[in-house]
Parts: C-alpha cells; structure tokens; sequence
C-alpha cells in the first residue's frame, strides 16, 4: 500500500501540472487569437459546430492546431461532449476523456492547492 501511496503523491503534480497546461493552451487559445494565427497560420473555423482551430499544410502548423484543438475539446467542449454522448453513442470515447480528464485533473489540483496552502500555513503559523 506504501508503494501506491509513494507512486499517486508524484503523479499528482505531474496530472495538476497537464491539467494546468491545457487549460492555459485553451484559453490562450479562446482569447489570444493573434499570436496563433501568426505563428502557425491558424485561423479559427467558423463553419464547425464547436469552434475549433484549423491550421496551414506544415508540420508545426498541423501539431499546433492539433494541440489546441485537442485542448479545447477536452477542458472547454467538454459538456458538449457529455451531451453528445447521450444522443450519440460513437462520441462515447470522447466524452470519457474529456469526463475523465476533469476528475483527474481538476482533483489533483486541488490537492496541490490544499498541499500548498498547508505549506505556507506551517512555515507563517505563529506558533
């Protein structure tokens, strides 16, 4: 059981810290449109019926849209996907990762919050 226990208190940070990340790439993505069209040649597509992100014929272009595509889906759209997935059962697995991504994600960052708060409440605790 302490080998568990060793192994979850390192992968927390690590799922905190990815969680963080695609949420950071989501919103960046949502509210800083300029710098991903500069740089990639992304441009947002507006005929989809969730706005994602389509990007030029280059491999960096294509990883970058790929990212941000998959970043929005699994944080952002993901109760469109929940929703989806009851009308549509193909679109099952994807609602999976998007449902099991916040569990995760959204669990482990409150235990580094809690954990960093802990911190500063033990070394400023005037004893």
């Amino acid at each position: 059981m302490s080998f568990l226990v060793a192994r979850l208190r390192a992968a927390v940070p690590a799922w905190a810290l990815a969680y963080a990340a695609l949420w950071s790439v989501a919103l960046v993505a949502l509210h800083l449109e300029a710098p991903l069209q500069a740089l990639a040649g992304c441009a947002a597509d507006t005929e989809a019926p969730l706005p994602l992100w389509t990007c030029g014929e280059g491999l960096g272009s294509t990883l970058a849209g790929a990212l941000v595509n998959s970043a929005l889906l699994t944080v952002v759209w993901a109760p469109a996907l929940v929703a989806a997935a009851f009308v549509r059962p193909d679109a099952i697995p994807l609602a999976a990762v998007a449902f099991g991504s916040h569990l995760v994600g959204l669990g482990s960052v409150m235990a580094m919050v809690a954990r960093g708060v802990r911190l500063v409440m033990r070394r400023f605790a005037v004893a």
